[in-house]
Formats: structure tokens, C-alpha cells, sequence
């Protein structure tokens, strides 16, 4: 393949043009000799030249995706751009005091959280078994109270007013039966005269017993009086009050011990959506951690930035340095394997219909031209960009040790390879580009316009495929009209 491909360059740069021979053309006052070109066979390679940038395949790109961490990643160690590195070795670390403190703070968060949980959900289940139970009591205390009162109302009144005035006239019995066992007894001993001692004694005692009635009958008078002015009504109007409060008591039960139930319903559940939302913190939290060490996920080289477009992106040199501050998500750094090879071009729109996928190519490094590479082409874009199509040549086995990803490459990519074509020089070729055709000029007495089909075209000869065959001579240029 590569001596074919040498043979075929020798061809593109020999031009191949053909003798060029002259026509005598008779007329009656002189001679005039037109130059001439001559239709030839033989090899006849077509190619484009394109320029690009040499890439690896398979390099792995890093960046740092955090979930919760939002705060700016800042450098503490990094190795240098450019550096080989083996898989799973440490190629760039942020400082994360500030991450760590967050994570331990959660945790003890989430600590308290878990048993306030726990409680919440005892809590809960106590609830559910005493809400029946309060609902049940309120009504039981409604209705004996109601009942209470009633009793109260229909017999207990009646029953304590007749009381108070068995006990008025009990007072007054007593106190009117010790006034005349008194007045009895002064009778019987003024009419006998008796004047000793005892009966002095026993005159003493019951003038006593009269004065301890008379003081007992006067506070009675005024237990009485308060009994019905104020004791029997204040009981009455408790007893009513307290009916009321029993009835309120139980209408608020009725209405707040459920929705006490759902509330505390809905905030245990809140608080399980709080404790998972707080462990998925955590995790998020912890897989930021882990990010803020970025590890080389294979063997190769660690480069700065992304390979893009055929070239390397990446920030400021100064914020790989220690301290200094990378923008998250964006891709920081890329490992490059060592491995395949490609090259990353761009072909213009006028030659672009011409490349296809599968066609050879030879690549020269620019920066050793001793250096030449088979290749071939991988792939195309099918959208042009500011007037270019991208191309992409794979180039067999890895590259040498001194050329590497991001420098810069020329191929030449073989359009077009036919060892026995009939050919003309481009320039006697002409486009009729109203009818779409190709036309040539026989040379001859009288020139005349022969419309030809075309096949491939190099830089300076073009294939005939059809309406010529070997040693036509067609002219140089136009004739005049």
C-alpha cells in the first residue's frame, strides 16, 4: 500500500501533463502553429491536503460534579500539565476543611434528629390509643354532669332547703327547750328556797347551756340567711357553669382531638421526609467529598483542560497553581492514554464532496517532516461550520515518543486512484455552467467543440471518462470566435 501510495505522490508532483503539440493550420496568406495538448494514459491520483491537530482516543475527562458543595474549589495540590501518571494516582486535590466541618455538623444534626424521630413516633402511637379514650371521657362527663344537675335542680335543692329549715327549727327548739328547763328549774328552787351548793351548781349549768344555745341559734340564724343568699345559689350556678364547661369541653374534643391526631400525623411525617432528605444531604455531601480528590482513571497523560475541536481548552495556567480557585462542572483535566491515534481536521466545502469515509491518507507531522504516518478516514461532519466540514483520520499503532496530542499535522488524503486513466491538463478543460457540461476543443482545420464527461481531478490534470480517446489533441486555449 505505502509503495503504491509513493508511486501515486511521484505522479501528483511529476503533473503528468502530456506533450503539448502544435496544429498547422493552411490558410491562403500564412501559417499559424496553436499549441496543443494531447489525451494520455496512465495513474492518476487525486488528493486534498488538510491541517489539523493530532489526538488520542479514549482520553478520560475530569471534573468535579457536586451535588450540595457550592461553595468555590480551591487548589491544594495538583501535579504538573503534562505529567505520565498511573491509574488510580492522585492528580488533583481541593482543600476541604470547610466540606468536613459541614459533614460532621450534619451528622450530629441528623443525630438528634433520629431520636426527636423516635420520640415523635412513640408519641404518635400513645396518641392513637388515648384519643378514643378522651373522647369517650368527655362524653361520659357530659352526660353525668347534665345528670348532676338535673338531680340537682329536681330533688337535691328542694331536699337541701327543706333541711336547712328542719335545722332552724331544731336550733329553735333547742334554744326555746334550754331557756324554759332554765326558767323550770329557778321556779323550783325559788318556791323550796334552796340555797346549797349543788343546786347552785346545777342553777350555773343550765343558765350556761341557755347562753351556749342563744349564741349557737344566732350563728345558725346567720348560716341560714347566707345558705340561701349565697351558698344554695352559688351551688346552683356552679353546678350550671360547670355543665357548660363539660358541654364546651366535650364540642372542643370533639373538634381538636382528631385534628391534634392528623398533626401530629403530618409532622412525624414531615419529619421522616426532613430525616430523608437530611441522609441524602449526607450522602450528597460525602460523594462531594470524595470528588474533591480526582484520581487518574487510567494510565497515560494528565493535560490541563479538554480537547476541543483540535485544540486544548482549559483555564488559566495560575488557577492550577496551590490556592488557586476552578470552576466546578467544567472539565479540569484530561488523561490521555497511549494509544491510537487520530487527527482532528477541517476541509473546505469546494473539496469536501470528494473526501469520504475509508480513503487513505498520508500524515506529516509539522513538527518532524521526517515523520510520515498511513492513515485513513474515520469519519466526517454532515453540518459544515463557518464554511468548513471536520474530518477525522485514524492513524494505526501509537505515535513515537516525540510527537504528541495538540501538535499539529498536514495529510494528504487520496480522493482518487486509477492506474490507467485517460487524462488532460485542467486548463484545456472548460465548464459550460448554463448547460452543466465540459467541453474541450479538437485541433484541426477547423477546432470544434467536443463535450466530454469528466471523472477524478488533481491539481493540474483531469480524467476523461467519456468523448476523447488516447492521442486526441485538443487545443490550449479557445479559439476565437
Amino acid at each position: 500500500m505505502q509503495r503504491l501510495w509513493s508511486c501515486g505522490l511521484v505522479l501528483l508532483m511529476a503533473g503528468m501533463g502530456g506533450a503539448i503539440n502544435s496544429s498547422v493550420v493552411a490558410a491562403e496568406d500564412a501559417i499559424v502553429a496553436k499549441p496543443t495538448a494531447t489525451v494520455t494514459k496512465g495513474p492518476l491520483v487525486s488528493s486534498v491536503t488538510v491541517k489539523g491537530t493530532l489526538e488520542v482516543e479514549g482520553g478520560a475527562e475530569l471534573k468535579v460534579q457536586p451535588k450540595q458543595w457550592a461553595n468555590p474549589l480551591m487548589v491544594e495540590a495538583v501535579v504538573p500539565h503534562g505529567t505520565p501518571v498511573k491509574r488510580g494516582t492522585p492528580v488533583l486535590k481541593f482543600v476541604t476543611d470547610k466540606l468536613e466541618l459541614q459533614i460532621r455538623e450534619l451528622k450530629e444534626d441528623r443525630e438528634a434528629a433520629l431520636i426527636g424521630l423516635e420520640l415523635a413516633e412513640r408519641e404518635l402511637i400513645a396518641l392513637r390509643q388515648t384519643t378514643p379514650i378522651d373522647l369517650e371521657t368527655a362524653t361520659r362527663n357530659k352526660k353525668q354532669t347534665y345528670e348532676d344537675l338535673q338531680f340537682f335542680l329536681k330533688e337535691d335543692k328542694q331536699q337541701e332547703v327543706e333541711q336547712m329549715q328542719l335545722s332552724l327549727k331544731s336550733s329553735e327548739f333547742s334554744l326555746e327547750s334550754a331557756r324554759e328547763e332554765l326558767n323550770q328549774l329557778e321556779k323550783m328552787y325559788k318556791d323550796k328556797d334552796l340555797t346549797e351548793e349543788t343546786e347552785q351548781m346545777i342553777l350555773r349549768r343550765y343558765q350556761m347551756a341557755l347562753i351556749s344555745a342563744e349564741a349557737s341559734h344566732k350563728q345558725f340564724l346567720k348560716s341560714f340567711d347566707r345558705f340561701f343568699a349565697v351558698n344554695l345559689p352559688r351551688k346552683e350556678e356552679a353546678m350550671k357553669i360547670n355543665s357548660r364547661s363539660v358541654d364546651l369541653a366535650l364540642e372542643r374534643a370533639q373538634a381538636e382531638l382528631p385534628l391534634r391526631l392528623k398533626q401530629k400525623e403530618l409532622s412525624l411525617e414531615k419529619m421522616r421526609h426532613d430525616e430523608r432528605r437530611s441522609k441524602d444531604r449526607l450522602q450528597e455531601l460525602e460523594h462531594d467529598l470524595a470528588q474533591m480528590t480526582c484520581v487518574a482513571p487510567q494510565d497515560g497523560v494528565a493535560y490541563y483542560g479538554r480537547y476541543v475541536r483540535g485544540q486544548w481548552v482549559s483555564q488559566p495556567a495560575t488557577l492550577y497553581a496551590v490556592n488557586g480557585v476552578l470552576p466546578p462542572v467544567e472539565v479540569l483535566m484530561t488523561i490521555v492514554p497511549h494509544g491510537k491515534c487520530t487527527l482532528f481536521a477541517e476541509v473546505e466545502e469546494k473539496p469536501f464532496g470528494e473526501v469520504k469515509v475509508g480513503q487513505s491518507a498520508m500524515v506529516t507531522p509539522t513538527a518532524s517532516r521526517t515523520d510520515r504516518f498511513l492513515a485513513k478516514v474515520a469519519g466526517l461532519s454532515v453540518v459544515p461550520l463557518a464554511g468548513k466540514y471536520d474530518v477525522r483520520l485514524e492513524i494505526p499503532g501509537p505515535l513515537p515518543a516525540n510527537l504528541v496530542p495538540g501538535m499539529t499535522a498536514s495529510a494528504a488524503i487520496v480522493t482518487g486512484d486509477k492506474p490507467g486513466a485517460l487524462s488532460l491538463p485542467s486548463k484545456v478543460v472548460f465548464d459550460d455552467e448554463v448547460r452543466g457540461e465540459h467541453y474541450v476543443y479538437l485541433a484541426g482545420d477547423e477546432p470544434k467543440k467536443q463535450v466530454v464527461e469528466i471523472g477524478i481531478v488533481t491539481a493540474d490534470r483531469t480524467e476523461i471518462t467519456k468523448g476523447l480517446a488516447v492521442g486526441d489533441q485538443v487545443l490550449v486555449e479557445k479559439p476565437a470566435d
